[in-house]
């Protein structure tokens, strides 16, 4: 997969990163293998991400191409009336609120 997405100056961080991401991207692997194992049949069409890393320029991009699913970011705040709140960006917040907010609901 394509680690072009990664600024770091140091190219040693960069390898321990790429690293960290892969073991990372076989632990997703395995979760969806042992949902396929217990529930059979089913389809896992698309994958989430969430939380301050999720924004990292790229990675959603990387995960898919290494695991071959359809990933994207989680839109936390996309069913809730924010309306009341009209000087607030959300979109630039849900990536770090996604737990909060889902706890709420």
């Amino acid at each position: 997969a394509d680690t072009n997405f990664l600024t770091l100056e140091d190219s040693e961080s960069k390898n321990a990163f790429i690293q960290w991401l892969y073991k990372v991207a076989i632990e997703i692997q395995n979760s969806i293998e042992n949902y396929h194992i217990q529930f059979p049949g089913q389809k896992i069409d698309e994958l989430l991400l969430t939380g301050g890393l999720s924004k990292t320029q790229g990675l959603a991009g990387y995960v898919g191409d290494t695991l071959k699913i359809n990933t994207s970011h989680l839109k936390a705040f996309q069913k809730i009336n924010t309306s009341g709140f009209p000087t607030v960006n959300f979109e630039n917040l849900e990536q770090n609120y996604a737990t909060a907010v889902g706890l709420a609901l």
